[in-house]
């Protein structure tokens, strides 16, 4: 695969360019002599997640909380890098990254302190434990409970879906505390996965993707003592929400990696493939479809690093979030297909890593929400102006 090739555009402002050569150095030596084998096996790489941690764990992090302390853009970049190598791989270390941030917006100074240098060193991994079997895209219906006894937490219930399921120690659990409607009686807490009453089910055998370890995660009457709820009832779902927009713009980043590569791979193919007299990009018509998927990728990334600029600045990013989501699912989806025909049956073998990628590139579209439920998102804005 042909990273130099130089087929998209760097953002613009300040940011560190050396992110993107780590990022490249690290995917290169760490993730792609393993990717296949840890498709095919199903293996939760702790490893080479320990390893990503030294180099980019906390990254959106302030320093004082022992994080990385970069910005938005900075790592959107590094999750392009690393899923133009794999997107597996990369969808299990943000998720993981993802908990240590959350983690870091509790107002729970003391809880702070005690998980996030473990999270942030990749010595523990986090799952984050939203979704439920009947509880998906409509997070606010949550049927999971958490009842107040003699001044601790009982938990009761079962998540789905949950990324690292199968060999999280952290797990960052979301429970309604009464039964009043709606997502003000959410809270949010911190439960050690390696306690006991957790029964966790098998793999799930999807289509792709299997080295996140996806599973479900129940709660046989855990128990949560008071100093560690994360949120409180009342601010817990909106702080889900929020980590639901910042994950929905590295999916984006995820697909436009993959594209890139794709691409990237595909033209290298072309550019060498003998045929009817000259090389398979001769053709005119190669040329413009190629030509028009890379349009779709430049649009893309501009638009998730428009998103970027606007959580950077501290205004609200939910629809510019999921317009991102939502193209670039579309832009990877097209592209790769389009990438894997041109270089005809080899694309389709396991070798060129293009089979593998397209794979985990389907699942993309269902992570944090369908593009059907991006539309949902965007559509509420339209709402408001006609009251």
């Amino acid at each position: 695969m042909t990273i130099s090739m130089n087929l998209v555009s760097d953002p613009q402002g300040d940011h560190d360019t050396s992110v993107k050569a780590r990022a490249q150095a690290f995917a290169r030596e760490h993730v792609a002599p393993y990717a296949e084998t840890w498709e095919r096996d199903g293996i939760y790489p702790k490893g080479a997640i320990f390893e990503a941690s030294k180099e980019f764990g906390g990254f959106l992090i302030p320093k004082e909380l022992g994080g990385k302390g970069g910005s938005v853009t900075e790592f959107l970049i590094m999750v392009e890098e690393m899923a133009k190598v794999d997107i597996a791989f990369t969808l299990a270390f943000v998720v993981h990254n993802n908990v240590a941030y959350i983690i870091s917006q509790s107002p729970n100074a003391s809880l702070r302190d005690r998980l996030l240098p473990a999270l942030i060193a990749g010595e523990r991994i986090g799952a984050f434990c939203l979704t439920e079997p009947g509880a998906g895209s409509d997070a606010a219906g949550i049927t999971t409970r958490a009842d107040l006894v003699d001044g601790d937490w009982q938990i009761f219930g079962t998540k789905g879906w949950i990324t690292a399921g199968g060999c999280a120690d952290d797990l960052v659990v979301f429970a309604k505390t009464t039964d009043t409607p709606g997502p003000k009686s959410v809270a949010c807490f911190a439960v050690d996965g390696n306690g006991p009453d957790i029964e966790r089910s098998d793999r799930y055998e999807l289509v792709s993707g299997h080295l996140p370890q996806v599973c479900d995660i129940t709660f046989k009457g855990v128990n949560v003592a008071e100093k560690d709820v994360l949120f409180e009832p009342g601010t817990a779902f909106a702080a889900a929400m929020g980590c639901l927009d910042a994950a929905r713009l590295g999916i984006a980043a995820m697909c436009n990696g993959a594209l890139t590569s794709a691409l990237e791979t595909s033209i290298e193919y072309a550019g060498q493939r003998k045929m009817f007299g000259g090389c398979t990009l001769d053709n005119q018509g190669i040329q413009w479809t190629f030509s028009e998927h890379l349009t779709q990728l430049e649009a893309s990334r501009s638009l998730m690093f428009q998103t970027a600029a606007l959580a950077e600045a501290g205004k609200s990013f939910t629809q510019a979030s999921a317009h991102s989501k939502k193209f670039a699912n579309h832009a990877a989806h097209s592209g790769m297909s389009w990438a894997m025909r041109a270089m005809g049956a080899t694309g389709t073998r396991r070798t060129s890593d293009l089979a593998r990628q397209f794979g985990h590139a389907q699942l993309l579209f269902n992570t944090d929400g369908t593009p059907e439920i991006m539309n949902i998102v965007i559509g509420r804005s339209l709402q408001a102006l006609c009251k």
